[in-house]
């Protein structure tokens, strides 16, 4: 029965094996039902019987392109990290530094180096707990509208690793030293 109707389907669909091409059917022939069996019906080589190994070698496969993408976004994390440690270093110094040019504007606005007769210097203060050091020069320079003293003023911030963490940054300040009649 059940070649019966595949042979029925096969002949509807391959119109070379028909009665009205003049070939004899495959039932008709000796072995037909068998050689319709083998050309008609899943191969063996695609049954489910070969196939046992093959959802765990998937699987595998799956779990180690799985594990590469974690370890990949483990190692992207980490580097993130790092960056982001380095630039918490690099803003405390820059600020520390920053905070030392600041220090030294306020003591010159009082006065303190403006007039007196040494040339260079240089101090240490703390800024947020972080040492800074500040070296200066000093030359003039006249004008029309008064008598400058120019500072050029080195401040190098450092953030709490001694090793790493250093800024250093440079600031011309301009002082007036006297002023000219009608500038009151």
């Amino acid at each position: 029965m059940e070649s019966k109707s595949i042979t029925q389907w096969f002949y509807k669909f391959h119109p070379y094996l028909s009665r009205a091409n003049g070939a004899l059917p495959l039932h008709e022939k000796e072995g037909g039902a068998e050689m319709l069996r083998r050309k008609c019906l899943i191969p063996d080589r695609l049954n489910d019987s070969h196939q046992k190994g093959m959802a765990l070698v998937i699987a595998l496969i799956m779990l180690l392109v799985l594990t590469l993408i974690g370890i990949s976004a483990i190692s992207t994390t980490s580097f993130e990290a790092n960056i982001s440690g380095n630039q918490r270093v690099y803003n405390t110094a820059f600020y520390t530094a920053d905070g030392g040019i600041e220090n030294f504007r306020g003591r010159v606005s009082g006065g303190e180096f403006v007039f007196s007769a040494v040339n260079t210097g240089s101090y240490q203060v703390t800024i947020g707990g972080n040492p800074c050091n500040i070296s200066y020069s000093k030359s003039f320079r006249k004008d029309a509208e008064g008598d400058f003293t120019v500072f050029k003023v080195t401040s190098e911030g450092r953030a709490p690793f001694p090793s790493t963490g250093r800024v250093t940054i440079e600031s011309i300040i301009e002082v007036l030293a006297t002023q000219q009649e009608g500038y009151n």
